[in-house]
């Protein structure tokens, strides 16, 4: 009965960092700017994960940031990535297809959590 009630307690910890998560990503793609940005360089750190830093222009100005995600493969450089950017702080971006990625995860994470909470608690 005991480990009923955590296996429950853990998906309800899944609800609630899907929940808090898949919040803050939707708010960022609701309030940020969308254009394209070249990607200029890319480095790989120890874990062998690809970190890019891209060149941009909003409002006619120019950007250049650094991702923050770290990807297991590089993007060619030259090569243009469309971005979402924070419009208060433009040096802060996503890649776009990143949010998707991680809208549809942090959702799997709310689903999974309330299956464990529907099959543990009731």
């Amino acid at each position: 009965m005991d480990e009923l009630m955590i296996l429950g307690a853990v998906g309800a910890g899944f609800v609630a960092f899907g929940h808090v998560m898949l919040l803050r990503v939707l708010i960022f793609r609701k309030n940020s700017g969308e254009c394209s940005a070249e990607i200029i360089s890319a480095e790989k750190d120890k874990r062998g994960r690809s970190t890019h830093e891209v060149k941009f222009s909003v409002d006619g100005r120019e950007y250049q940031a650094k991702d923050t995600a770290g990807y297991s493969q590089d993007f060619v450089i030259g090569t243009k990535q469309d971005i979402l950017y924070n419009k208060s702080e433009p040096e802060v971006f996503y890649f776009k297809g990143d949010i998707k990625t991680r809208i549809i995860a942090y959702s799997l994470c709310v689903i999974l959590g309330a299956a464990f909470m529907i099959r543990f608690w009731l």
